[in-house]
């Protein structure tokens, strides 16, 4: 008997709503999202998934059950490690650039600054260590 993904998102933007989307068109079960940006919560009440304020206490909410993943996109909060070792598979998290070439903020402005002929962005293992 297979039981299906379930997971929880945090941070902003499109990026999150479309990448959530994706997900539950795979079958994932969102739990949650922590997020202020009025599109996300609009996206997650119109899909039915419950919204949390990412700056409350992010152990206690996500200790209330079990979860396979924890994406991070488009999220500014350094979450701690004992956050990280939460989800039973990985903590993942979206960066705007290929790393580790543009890591920090404003990544895609610095590429255009600097004439990069190519951009990327990457989906990585978080860790301790920001963009690690």
């Amino acid at each position: 008997m297979s039981t299906k993904a379930n997971c929880y998102l945090i941070g902003g933007t499109r990026v999150l709503t479309q990448c959530a989307t994706r997900l539950l068109d795979a079958g994932v079960t969102i739990e949650g999202v922590l997020s202020r940006d009025p599109a996300v919560v609009a996206w997650a009440d119109a899909q039915g998934v419950p919204v949390h304020d990412p700056s409350g206490d992010l152990m206690a909410l996500l200790s209330e059950r079990p979860f396979d993943y924890l994406f991070s996109m488009v999220n500014f909060r350094i979450l701690p490690g004992a956050v990280l070792d939460l989800p039973k598979i990985a903590a993942i998290n979206f960066h705007d650039g290929p790393l580790p070439r543009y890591s920090g903020s404003h990544v895609p402005a610095w590429a255009l600054y600097e004439g990069a002929p190519r951009h990327a962005a990457t989906w990585h293992l978080m860790t301790e260590a920001v963009d690690a």
